[in-house]
């Protein structure tokens, strides 16, 4: 039974105790890869400030606890005039979750006490959001998912498990039918980066394919964002035995034609970025094949799960998969506020009514330039 909770907001990546404490919990937590200290660190400490937003990070400790049971690292920016904190994302991350103990028995835990005691502690703002919340964190239920205005988002991602035959029967045939096919055509080659020499080669040539691709289809780049290829490369600099970033590229003829880049943590892959060369070569779905030998590989090297990651893009159904509906909450804290959190709500049910009509729902996000 969870004991009185004390909070702690750390306003400052700079404080002593901040890293240690959450490697402490983290050493025997539930987490996702977005939010272990090796992602988070580079990303409140050099990301998030480029970007305009602060940290305030909160740590809930039982009484006399000298370790956290549970963190929330949330952000504060101003958006459009109002303040707001949000959990730690700025387009980056695929789940934004807690990092919890896993020596509570959080269902028996009240869970809005908890998060009035969350809210007494972090600064004053106009709007608190949070969003691409799991059910579920690395196999525990996520305690957030009770709270009373939780409501699916309309994003979702997809987990595929190993297995002998980990994509559908349809799928795998097509992939060994254009692999086959991409081979007959030049000199083909597979490479697989793991050490920072060859990543920052490869991100590259990622970049330079993505910014090539997005001004054909007249799409935002996130990758043309300096701050965002300044994050990467720091991840890639920091690599641990249990959490590093990897790539795997096509090539043909010397020259690459489609590039995947993912972390992998704790033995689970999370695809982060996809690039893919000129028109020549799309006949044979070089994005679907470089994902295909990107999982295989993945799983070769002993992980267990590989995450499709978000978004709507069409390809990713042909992988199946489990699929997992992200959830999101609002709260307003101000008059201003309770102005803004309307468009949030007419937002969130436009984005599940288009899940309904995948084809709908790439046109719109063609047409307002996101892919």
């Amino acid at each position: 039974m969870l004991s009185a909770l004390t909070a702690k907001c750390f306003q400052s990546t700079e404080e002593d105790s901040l890293w240690d404490l959450w490697q402490a919990l983290e050493s025997e937590a539930a987490v996702t890869a977005f939010q272990s200290s090796w992602f988070m660190k580079p990303f409140l400490e050099d990301f998030a400030p480029k970007m305009g937003a602060e940290p305030c990070i909160i740590m809930l400790f039982e009484k006399d606890g000298k370790i956290p049971v549970m963190i929330l690292p949330f952000i504060r920016q101003r958006s459009h005039g109002q303040r707001i904190i949000a959990m730690a994302d700025l387009e980056l991350c695929d789940y934004c979750a807690p990092v919890l103990s896993r020596k509570i028995d959080w269902d028996r835990v009240d869970i809005e006490d908890l998060w009035e005691i969350v809210l007494a502690s972090l600064p004053s703002c106009d709007l608190i959001t949070l969003k691409k919340m799991p059910a579920y964190i690395d196999g525990m239920p996520n305690p957030l998912m009770r709270l009373q205005r939780m409501e699916p988002m309309g994003v979702s991602t997809a987990l595929i498990a190993q297995a002998e035959d980990p994509f559908p029967k349809k799928t795998a045939r097509d992939i060994r039918s254009k692999m086959r096919k991409l081979q007959q055509e030049g000199v083909f080659e597979e490479v697989v980066a793991t050490k920072p020499q060859d990543l920052h080669l490869m991100l590259d040539q990622a970049i330079a394919q993505r910014s090539e691709r997005c001004r054909e289809l007249n799409i935002e780049n996130n990758l043309e964002d300096e701050a965002v290829e300044q994050f990467y490369r720091s991840l890639i600099d920091h690599s641990l035995p249990h959490a590093r970033m990897v790539g795997l590229a096509l090539k043909q003829d010397g020259a690459y034609i489609a590039i995947s880049m993912g972390i992998v943590v704790n033995g689970a892959f999370n695809g982060l970025i996809l690039s893919m060369g000129g028109a020549e070569t799309r006949k044979y779905s070089p994005g679907i094949l470089v994902i295909a030998r990107h999982f295989n590989w993945a799983f070769e090297v002993g992980c267990k799960l590989c995450d499709l990651g978000v978004g709507g893009a069409a390809y990713k159904a042909k992988f199946g998969g489990e699929k997992l509906e992200l959830m999101e909450y609002e709260m307003a804290r101000s008059a201003l506020g309770l102005a803004g959190a309307p468009l949030l709500r007419v937002r969130r049910k436009l984005r599940v009514g288009l899940q309904s009509s995948p084809k709908l729902n790439h046109q719109v996000r063609r047409l307002i330039g996101k892919i």
